[in-house]
């Protein structure tokens, strides 16, 4: 069995060493691709390199995000459209630009996808109105995703796992 595997991140220091770790437990071969999921124009590109190198996809696994906790009127930048815009690209639209991309290789290959969310988006915390908002939005898209896909007999898998972070605990909690 082979183990192809193409990583993305901003950080390229981050991306040699989740490569080093990758083939030091035994894949085959690792695509590195330095990208920032703002650009959710691009964020498409994405698939199509991994396409490009490998030849095929079988596993989409979507975990970015983009979090700045504070208390939402109490931090002016946080009210500003720019802000907002920019956590909604990074959290939402280009999850949703790569399942629109993924899907027909994943159809080719019964593929499946992963989308990682988080329990602020099932639970609301003071200090995440924005980040919150967007985890909210992305449940609804990919519940609903998943139910077109099964609704339409898609050979496709689909999970949408959520994570808590210890962070939210400390940042919940540092305001009361």
């Amino acid at each position: 069995l082979q183990a192809n595997i193409a990583i993305v991140a901003r950080s390229s220091d981050n991306l040699r060493k989740v490569r080093h770790e990758a083939l030091s437990r035994g894949a085959d071969a690792v695509q590195l691709i330095q990208f920032d999921f703002a650009d959710v124009d691009l964020a498409g590109t994405v698939v199509q390199k991994v396409i490009e190198e490998f030849g095929r996809l079988d596993y989409l696994v979507s975990k970015h995000a983009a979090m700045m906790p504070g208390l939402f009127l109490a931090t002016p930048f946080m009210q500003k459209p720019t802000y907002i815009q920019q956590t909604f690209k990074v959290n939402l639209f280009s999850h949703i630009e790569l399942a629109v991309k993924a899907l027909p290789h994943l159809e080719q290959t019964n593929g499946h996808m992963f989308f990682t969310s988080s329990m602020a988006g099932e639970i609301n915390f003071l200090t995440g109105s924005i980040y919150s908002s967007t985890k909210h939005a992305m449940n609804g898209f990919f519940y609903s995703l998943q139910q077109e896909l099964l609704a339409k007999n898609s050979s496709v898998s689909f999970n949408h796992w959520f994570i808590w972070l210890h962070c939210y605990k400390r940042y919940v909690c540092s305001f009361w």
